[in-house]
C-alpha cells in the first residue's frame, strides 16, 4: 500500500518537474523568438504602450529563463 503511494507520488513529481523546469532551453528559445519578432516590428514603426510593456516583460522572462537554464546545466554538470 505505502509502496504504491510512493510510486504514484514519484510519477506525479516527475511530471510536475518536467512541466515547470524540464524544458528550459525550449522555453528560452520561444521567449527569444517572440522578443525578436517585437524588435523587428520596432524597425518598421514605433511600438504602442502595451507592446512596450510586453517587450519589457519578455526581456524579464528571457533573463529568468536564461538563469534557470544555466542553473540546470550547472546541476547536470555536477551530477556527471
Amino acid at each position: 500500500m505505502l509502496k504504491e503511494k510512493i510510486k504514484t507520488l514519484k510519477e506525479r513529481i516527475r511530471a510536475w518537474n518536467k512541466e515547470h523546469f524540464g524544458y528550459t532551453f525550449r522555453k528560452y528559445k520561444k521567449i527569444e523568438e517572440h522578443l525578436n519578432k517585437l524588435e523587428e516590428e520596432t524597425d518598421d514603426r514605433q511600438l504602442a504602450h502595451h507592446e512596450l510593456v510586453a517587450k519589457k516583460q519578455l526581456q524579464q522572462d528571457l533573463w529568468e529563463a536564461a538563469q534557470s537554464h544555466e542553473s540546470f546545466l550547472r546541476q547536470k554538470a555536477r551530477s556527471t
